[in-house]
């Protein structure tokens, strides 16, 4: 009985482990995309700038 504890304790603590490593390559695609936005936006000031000179 304390076997089949152990294995699906173990089991859980897997699953657990993989949910949080799905969780980064999404946080990292959205960093990237707020820069993304951020550079395109100084890039638009900039030009704007550069026209209205």
């Amino acid at each position: 009985m304390n076997g089949r504890r152990e294995n699906a304790r173990q089991k859980a603590e897997e699953l657990i482990a993989e949910e949080k490593e799905r969780g980064k390559p999404g946080s990292m695609l959205s960093a990237y995309l707020i820069a993304l936005i951020i550079g395109l936006l100084i890039w638009a000031a900039i030009y704007y700038l550069w026209r209205a000179a």
